[in-house]
């Protein structure tokens, strides 16, 4: 390509990246859906947060009726402590995650504001001028000037863009291959925890009252205690699912917040690597 040519096409990008920057379109775009991903991270977290409470409510029935049953053993705590710890370390993964999202919602929008698209537009027409100058007088300082300018708007365009891309990235990646595993993970833990919460815990005894109801309590309380018992062990299998759903979330917000958005900065960094060679 002769070194006209190839001044008309990178004036002809350089136009375009300025015009992009100014129109928002991509910006927008870009924002709506990082703030779509921080919406889904706030719903699987809550969602957690809340079933993490319904186990605590069960494990704390269990503790406090042990020592009124008379060799009434009840294996609730056994069966919801794996899901209990891996909801809490949950939470610090999305709180992580959220974060990541926030930040790159921050970094957005400073990206798409006026001063930002201010000095891009100015050092544009810095490097433009400079090109109708080494064109024009092929003066060697031109020459120099142009290259730097060239390298100079590519950094400032790929600062500008970079974020709002790896969002439109990790959008179409989780449309296309995430979303589907994040809504049954959601729908899956809403239905444990209402089935966490339908187990009945027995009644405390009333010392106000006659011998024979204290003894018709008591037997309908171990009654019902052996019946919550068979429950939770019939919840086994709900469990062991419900693990693998909070594995499912920890995937796909970690792949959406933070893996596929560090994959494209570092993609990205390789192509600007690339193009900062003005020959």
């Amino acid at each position: 390509m002769s070194p006209l040519a190839r001044r008309i096409a990178l004036s002809i990008l350089i136009v375009g990246a300025v015009g992009i920057s100014w129109s928002r379109v991509f910006d927008d775009h870009a924002v709506g859906e990082t703030r779509a991903a921080f919406k889904h991270a706030l719903v699987a977290f809550a969602t957690a947060r809340a079933l993490n409470a319904a186990i605590s409510v069960v494990q704390g029935t269990e503790v406090a009726l042990q020592p009124a049953g008379v060799g009434v053993i009840v294996t609730a705590g056994q069966v919801l402590d794996p899901l209990n710890d891996l909801v809490e370390r949950f939470s610090w993964v999305m709180l992580v995650c959220a974060v990541s999202l926030g930040a790159q919602i921050v970094v957005q929008e400073v990206a798409m504001s006026g001063w930002s698209n201010a000095v891009l537009s100015m050092a544009a027409f810095l490097a433009l001028a400079t090109f109708a100058i080494a064109h024009r007088w092929r003066l060697p300082s031109a020459q120099a000037g142009e290259k730097f300018l060239v390298g100079f708007v590519i950094l400032l365009t790929f600062l500008r863009f970079i974020v709002a891309g790896a969002a439109v990235v990790s959008h179409a990646i989780g449309e296309q291959f995430l979303s589907e595993r994040r809504d049954t993970a959601v729908e899956y833990l809403v239905t444990t925890q209402s089935q966490l919460k339908a187990l009945d815990s027995p009644r405390t005894s009333d010392d106000s009252r006659s011998w024979l109801e204290s003894i018709t309590e008591y037997a309908e309380a171990q009654l019902r205690w052996v019946d919550i018992e068979e429950r939770v062990s019939q919840l086994g299998d709900v469990i062991e699912r419900a693990v693998e759903e909070v594995i499912n979330l920890i995937v796909v917000f970690t792949l959406q917040a933070i893996l596929l958005p560090l994959a494209t900065l570092l993609a990205g960094g390789a192509i600007l690597r690339r193009l900062q060679i003005w020959r």
